[in-house]
């Protein structure tokens, strides 16, 4: 009998080290899925956020967008006179909208990365929402046309209005998001 309590003992003490080494592994997974999965996630939100940016600094505005734009607020019958000096400013709105609710979601997704990998990402985040700030800014200068007389200005405005694939807001923009997918790539790695 000795014996066969000495394997039921051993045999006992095996299975409970597999078992705490197997919880370990779960918690390992579980905690690297989270990580992984939060991590996509941002990325994602951010590249919506800079798709929907880049089409706010479309230069061409089709006459179907600026229609539906005056459809969407009921300005369609209104004035010529009234249409012409709103039009602009209704399809920016329009265009913005995509912009504001990807912006939720990366504030979102941003306070989730923060309790999971430190202040850090709250200060990669705000890179990008600064030049969120600089095309409010440069837009709304353009739609009150109240451009500056200062032809160095007025380019730096209008470069940041109207994007192309090498100006300097372009480039800031790329900055802030490359810095964004450095500090989540390791995350992942499965």
């Amino acid at each position: 009998m000795a014996i066969r309590d000495i394997f039921t003992g051993v045999a006992a003490v095996v299975a409970a080290g597999v078992a705490v080494a197997g919880l370990k592994t779960w918690k390992r997974q579980l905690h690297g899925n989270a990580e992984y999965d939060l991590a996509r996630r941002l990325l994602r939100v951010t590249y919506k956020l800079r798709e929907a940016i880049n089409f706010v600094r479309v230069p061409f505005i089709p006459a179907g967008e600026m229609d539906k734009a005056l459809e969407d607020t009921g300005l369609k019958d209104a004035s010529v006179t009234e249409r012409e000096k709103r039009v602009q400013e209704l399809v920016y709105q329009a265009r913005w909208k995509p912009v504001a609710q990807a912006r939720i979601e990366f504030d979102a997704e941003l306070l989730e990365a923060e309790a999971l990998w430190g202040p850090e990402m709250q200060r990669l985040g705000l890179a990008i929402k600064q030049c969120m700030g600089e095309l409010v800014a440069a837009l709304q200068r353009y739609l009150s046309h109240r451009m500056p007389d200062d032809p160095e200005l007025f380019n730096a405005i209008d470069n940041i209005v109207f994007g192309t694939e090498d100006d300097e807001y372009t480039k800031k923009l790329q900055g802030a998001i490359a810095a964004i997918e450095n500090s989540l790539r390791p995350h992942l790695k499965l």
